[in-house]
């Protein structure tokens, strides 16, 4: 989920980019635009990769960080031998709600 987020991110910078070498083409460095060229959505544009970047950003480095901790922990955790074989846990989000049915071997 992390790296699929991250790739949201770079998106929305490659976005920004493009909107924001179009004005300096188009504009110059002082941002005076002809009025021909639609400065106003371009500046939109540059704006919404900018907010598309960085939360997409901090929500990949949310998501790798807790990846990597779940992995951490899974890989050192000792199985607890007397806990039951067969576990029922109640799963809730915002966006579903289920069962999660976990057996040891």
């Amino acid at each position: 989920m992390g790296l699929a987020l991250a790739g949201a991110a770079f998106a929305g910078l490659g976005v920004q980019l493009s909107a924001a070498s179009s004005l300096e083409n188009n504009c110059g460095v002082e941002r005076l635009c002809p009025p021909e060229f639609d400065a106003e959505g371009t500046y939109r544009r540059e704006q919404i990769g900018h907010g598309l970047f960085l939360g997409f950003g901090i929500a990949s480095i949310a998501g790798l960080g807790a990846g990597i901790t779940g992995i951490v922990l899974a890989l050192n955790e000792e199985p607890n031998r007397s806990a039951p074989a067969l576990h029922i846990a109640p799963v809730v989000s915002s966006e579903h709600a289920g069962a999660q049915l976990r057996v040891r071997f």
